[in-house]
């Protein structure tokens, strides 16, 4: 399933299933995976988001590798971090050149505000277990 869209002017983008699931509806074929990055290549895309859900470590694996080689052609991969959790080492798509991203959702917010050395406040948004202490000023970076 193809389609392309103009939400924004001189921008195309490209939608393409390639992760069929097998009769069992467990899992899709590596080779699927690998032919999709391939025809990320020759279409001449930008950005390629691969989400994928509960794939075995095998797959994540072949997207992993496959993901290290797509900066040389000018692709940037987003990958999604997974429906495992929540529990420790459940984020899936962990390799430093992919960009993994997690979604959750929360029916409240945390307020804070950064105070920089001027006195100019910027009210955001936070949740930290450890408190940092008050009245104390950091660095920006």
């Amino acid at each position: 399933m193809k389609m392309a869209m103009d939400p924004i002017p001189y921008q195309q983008q490209e939608l393409t299933k390639f992760a069929i699931p097998l009769a069992d509806g467990d899992e899709c074929f590596d080779a699927d995976i690998l032919a999709a990055f391939d025809a990320a290549i020759s279409d001449g895309v930008d950005v390629l988001s691969v989400s994928l859900e509960e794939i075995p470590p095998h797959s994540s694996m072949i997207v992993s590798q496959l993901a290290l080689s797509m900066p040389k052609h000018g692709i940037v991969v987003i990958c999604s971090a997974g429906n495992s959790g929540p529990a420790d080492g459940t984020v899936s798509n962990v390799a430093p050149w992919e960009i993994t991203v997690g979604a959750s959702t929360m029916d409240r917010e945390f307020p804070s505000y950064v105070v920089l050395g001027n006195n100019i406040s910027f009210k955001g948004r936070v949740y930290q277990l450890n408190p940092l202490p008050e009245n104390k000023l950091f660095p920006l970076l």
